[in-house]
């Protein structure tokens, strides 16, 4: 079992302040898990990403006629993953 949080503060996301002064990402917090189990030849584990739904712009522009324009980030997902040695 294995768990990560990590914590982004609130930052400016603008190239050129005169266009967007007020483009900013807002604080925000991740937490990553991932539990497993295995034997020397096989292996599975469930892992699950973003597991409190936050929602924040991974990137940021305002380079189109001055329109900000932004990047969202990946919502909560989980995924599956199968091991085998031989």
């Amino acid at each position: 079992m294995q768990a990560n949080y990590s914590h982004t503060e609130k930052q400016w996301n603008s190239i050129n302040a005169s266009l967007a002064p007020d483009l900013f990402s807002d604080a925000h917090g991740l937490l990553d898990a991932r539990i497993g189990y295995g034997t020397d030849r096989w292996n599975v584990a469930l892992l699950g990403q973003n597991l409190t739904g936050e929602r924040y712009f991974v990137s940021t522009n305002d380079i189109i006629g001055g329109v900000p324009i932004g990047v969202p980030n990946v919502d909560t997902r989980y995924r599956v993953e199968f091991g085998f040695s031989f």
